[in-house]
């Protein structure tokens, strides 16, 4: 029985000048070629680079299954992908980084482990990586299993093929984009890895740019961590840090009133005292911050979906 042909949609966010992107078009092109699915790429630009949008329309002139959507300013890889997936017309979303991660003739694999899964992730190999390289992907892949269950074990590979669901469910915002995999496991969709070769092209240029965003990561790791503990319940993370803050403030506080009314120890030029005062007074700040926060949730809770409904059976 002949299966219906469907439309893979290749997303390219170029949000960094692309040296010879025809030449990357047509690796990308020519690996999925043998998949005998339809296949169309959107190259979003993100950012003033002429060069990139010219070399493109050259090759939609020449045919090429080829959208382009340029940004009148930056607005990020997030925003480019989630308007990509705006202009995506099929029901398969492959991602792409604008510099090879992968070897392009492994794409392939990606689509086969979609068979019986939602999202596929490509895991790289590291045997050409640098030891220092390796050892930064390890610590980040360890702080993100320590905060949230991660699904994969290269998380910040760019390369990924899903169907349209997963990437209309996850919102793609700020940087939310780099824990894609992360997301869609906590939402309940089926989330695999696939093994493949890392590019041997711009290995360099990718950890420098991996290095120069080292801090930025810790920081998205953490505004992870907040969006996969406390989305609901707020007032636990707030209310915890405050209250090992006002607890101890709390404690030290009546220890020095209990010295002066029964020992009497004078409370004048105690510097004890006031730094109890000051860590009673922002424990309850942040205490007081969790509560409203409580209320903001309970507020738009109906608006905020967690999870998603795999099959529906014997509906009436």
């Amino acid at each position: 029985m002949n299966r219906t042909q469907r439309t893979i949609s290749a997303i390219i966010p170029v949000c960094a000048p692309v040296p010879r992107p025809e030449e990357i078009h047509v690796a990308y092109r020519d690996a999925l070629a043998g998949l005998g699915e339809k296949v169309e790429f959107i190259w979003v630009i993100d950012g003033p680079y002429a060069g990139v949008v010219e070399s493109l329309r050259r090759l939609s002139g020449q045919g090429e299954p080829i959208t382009i959507v340029r940004f009148g300013r930056p607005f990020g890889e997030a925003a480019a992908l989630a308007v990509g997936v705006e202009h995506a017309r099929g029901e398969v979303i492959l991602t792409l980084p604008p510099k090879p991660q992968v070897r392009p003739s492994d794409l392939p694999l990606l689509y086969e482990g979609l068979e019986e899964n939602d999202l596929v992730v490509a895991v790289r190999t590291t045997a050409n990586s640098a030891s220092r390289r390796r050892l930064r992907q390890r610590l980040f892949t360890w702080c993100l299993n320590a905060v949230a269950e991660s699904p994969v074990r290269d998380p910040w590979c760019g390369v990924r093929m899903g169907y349209r669901k997963v990437f209309e469910e996850v919102p793609l915002y700020g940087e939310a984009h780099r824990f894609l995999p992360v997301l869609a496991h906590r939402l309940g969709f089926r989330v695999r890895e696939v093994t493949v070769h890392g590019a041997t092209v711009g290995q360099e240029q990718v950890g420098k740019a991996d290095r120069e965003r080292d801090s930025a990561k810790f920081l998205d790791i953490l505004t992870l961590f907040l969006l996969t503990r406390f989305t609901r319940k707020p007032l636990r993370f707030f209310g915890g840090v405050g209250l090992s803050l006002f607890v101890p403030g709390l404690l030290v506080a009546a220890y020095l009133v209990g010295a002066k009314l029964f020992r009497g120890e004078p409370l004048a030029n105690r510097p004890l005292l006031l730094l109890s005062v000051l860590v009673i007074v922002v424990g309850v700040q942040i205490i007081a911050l969790g509560l409203i926060a409580e209320i903001v949730i309970f507020t738009h809770y109906r608006d905020v979906k967690e999870y998603t409904v795999a099959e529906i059976i014997n509906q009436g």
